[in-house]
């Protein structure tokens, strides 16, 4: 007789719920472990521009190859998939990347909802961890697990793992590393729950703790008015993609790869300043110093390094980066 309080077969019984690549990992290492998964969600396919159709998020993408049963509902609130999601009798949800559930989806699964979040939470909640953590000169971040509850990534903490920022690594790198190290940490959790060795503990109270809200146009403006440090971490935490962007003679120009030089600011500079290095390298002037550019992407083109850039563009003696308006 299989049990009925979470434990054996019906135990390892789950709902998947995600979209992009980052959660990808998470749904295979799962179906590696042997959790039954009789029912994904992702978000609804996008246009893929040009008159290419519909694209498929990674996750809609990896179902349909593998033949797993997939919804990618607008509505959460739906009573219909309400019905569906209480017929497939799974003890637990597990989100990654996903959105928001509404409580009224947070009351469905028997066990509960597990979230993986890229952060050291309390934390960074929000939207976007990774990209803030860097942008706030942080050395460290990390990942947690934990029940989802009715609040923005404020429910039990079920487990942690830190791991180290590097001084110039990039949002894209680091998300990388975290994507392989989430599912490591998930797979531990879901058996740390299925076994009954795991439980949730509440979430540290404490105040100054930071946020992480939607990265939106302003977060990418660069003011090379603003000092070295920050600029830099700015840049790293938005590349490869949004990208921090300036512009330059009035076009938009995105700035992906920087690091720090020791050179002084020439006499007269001002802030973002186009100038030659020693080196025969492109540096910007800072508020407090210079940064040398080694990656840029000018509008309606791809990637170029700064020697390439500069040979097409031919900046003036004096011509400046200036903030996007």
């Amino acid at each position: 007789m299989v049990a009925n309080d979470g434990t054996g077969a019906r135990g390892r019984r789950l709902v998947f719920m995600g979209s992009p690549g980052f959660a990808l990992p998470c749904l295979q290492a799962l179906l590696e472990d042997g959790w039954d998964v009789p029912l994904v969600l992702s978000q609804p396919d996008r246009p893929a521009g040009r008159g290419r159709g519909s694209r498929p998020t990674e996750i809609s993408a990896f179902a349909r190859e593998r033949g797993l049963a997939l919804e990618t509902p607008v509505d959460l609130e739906d009573p219909g998939l309400h019905e569906r999601l209480k017929a497939v009798d799974a003890p637990w949800f597990v989100v990654v990347a996903y959105r928001l559930l509404p409580a009224s989806v947070l009351a469905l699964p028997g066990r509960g909802a597990v979230n993986l979040h890229a952060s050291l939470l309390p934390d960074f909640r929000g939207a976007a961890p990774i990209q803030r953590a860097i942008m706030a000169g942080c050395s460290r971040s990390g990942l947690s697990t934990f029940l989802l509850s009715p609040g923005v990534d404020t429910g039990p903490l079920l487990m942690q793992k830190e791991i180290e920022i590097g001084p110039d690594e990039t949002g894209g790198q680091l998300h990388d590393r975290m994507m392989h190290a989430g599912a490591q940490l998930l797979r531990a959790t879901m058996d740390g729950l299925d076994a009954g060795t795991l439980t949730g503990k509440p979430q540290a109270q404490r105040d100054g703790l930071r946020r992480a809200p939607k990265l939106g146009p302003r977060t990418r403006r660069l003011d090379f008015s603003r000092p070295l440090q920050g600029l830099h971490d700015r840049i790293r935490a938005l590349a490869p993609a949004p990208g921090a962007q300036c512009q330059f003679r009035g076009r938009r120009l995105q700035i992906l790869a920087t690091r720090k030089t020791d050179e002084t600011v020439p006499q007269g500079c001002l802030p973002g300043e186009l100038v030659l290095l020693a080196s025969g390298g492109l540096a910007i002037v800072c508020g407090d110093g210079l940064l040398e550019c080694l990656l840029l992407k000018p509008e309606g083109k791809g990637p170029q390094e700064a020697s390439a850039w500069l040979n097409g563009a031919r900046p003036l003696p004096g011509e400046r980066l200036l903030p996007v308006e």
